[in-house]
């Protein structure tokens, strides 16, 4: 029946034969409405139970945060699709979302030149930006000179930076891959990496690295140099494996003794198992691989499935915007180092190592 339905602006108004602005003035104390006015609209709104909530005036209301995604243009399309970045992404999506945030993202090449204005979405109207993969600090600092904004940086970093970086646990990460391997006995273990645009072997690299050397240094085996894939040799999926392949076997060549590969990313790692199945050799029987990022459609996929270290892609986007938010509501504390931590992921592609030549073995010391 109509007398059960929740009164509204329009039913006081109606009861006091005013309009319903000038019912809204006086319920929010208007100095231009009389003050008997504005008591029979109070007395009214009472014996009607008419509660009022005043909107905030658009000076008033909360002003939406602007946040900035940069990342390098990978070939994913969309940008989404890239099996890392584009994960980091989704995280950085649902935080926003979460926190009310607008987000936009913006392709930036790594080899941006000094000589070509940034994009205006980075320049421009933006609270807040995060950068994600390994661009060279000169166009960060670049960005965060003429933005003006904070900045956080994801899967990045370099000695004394100032900004706030997440970044996967790739130290442990490598460590615990590594420790993997030679608890199934390999003793040569060899590490293939690559090179960023700015040709240096990126951060997230390097800590993988450095984490093997740990774990080797720690059982005592001897270590060996990393394997640094040429610029101009493609390790994306790809019926032609021909020249990683001829690369690989050359460097194998070198170092007869070795068991085991650790690719610093699952597809150094699967190019490699497949240039060795190339060659006719076995996979786990004759070589153990290992690769990191654990990208699942490709490392399940693939024979023998991939054993690999997971990193928590999605949670490092979370953790970006949340170090983001925290600095555009003022936080000035001094600049920090996150760390998401990694998992080992064992599947077919380890196995015991297989037994060389006496003479492949001179280094062993465990």
């Amino acid at each position: 029946m109509t007398q059960n339905k929740r009164p509204t602006i329009r039913t006081v108004a109606k009861y006091v034969d005013l309009s319903p602005t000038t019912v809204s003035l006086a319920l929010r104390g208007d100095d231009s409405i009389p003050a008997e006015t504005r008591n029979k609209v109070l007395a009214a709104a009472k014996e009607l139970n008419y509660e009022f909530v005043p909107r905030k005036r658009k000076s008033e209301r909360k002003r939406v945060k602007r946040v900035v995604y940069v990342i390098k243009d990978y070939g994913d399309q969309p940008v989404i699709a890239n099996p890392f970045y584009g994960q980091i992404l989704n995280g950085v999506e649902q935080a926003c979302r979460e926190a009310d945030a607008n987000l936009s993202f913006v392709v930036m090449p790594h080899e941006y030149p000094d000589t070509t204005e940034l994009p205006v979405a980075i320049t421009e109207n933006v609270d807040g930006i995060i950068m994600s993969s390994p661009y060279p600090r000169s166009i960060v600092d670049r960005v965060a000179s003429i933005s003006h904004c904070p900045l956080v940086l994801v899967d990045n970093t370099f000695p004394g930076s100032p900004y706030d970086t997440v970044m996967a646990d790739d130290y442990g990460g490598g460590y615990r891959v590594t420790e993997h391997l030679l608890e199934q006995g390999h003793r040569r273990i060899m590490v293939v990496t690559g090179l960023a645009r700015s040709r240096e072997i990126p951060p997230s690299f390097q800590e993988r690295y450095r984490g093997y050397c740990a774990a080797c240094t720690y059982w005592g085996i001897d270590l060996l140099p990393p394997a640094v894939v040429p610029e101009y040799i493609d390790i994306s999926p790809s019926d032609r494996r021909e020249p990683f392949q001829g690369w690989l076997g050359g460097i194998l060549a070198e170092h007869p003794q070795v068991t085991a590969i650790f690719g610093v990313g699952d597809l150094f790692a699967i190019a490699a198992l497949q240039s060795l199945q190339n060659l006719g050799y076995r996979i786990p029987a004759d070589f153990s691989v290992v690769g990191y990022d654990n990208y699942e459609e490709m490392a399940t996929i693939i024979k023998p499935p991939l054993t690999t270290i997971h990193s928590y892609k999605r949670a490092m986007g979370q953790v970006a915007v949340q170090r983001l938010l925290s600095r555009m509501e003022g936080d000035d504390t001094p600049p920090l180092y996150i760390s998401v931590g990694a998992n080992l992921v064992t599947r077919a592609s380890t196995n015991l190592a297989p037994v060389r030549e006496p003479s492949m073995m001179t280094n062993d010391r465990k």
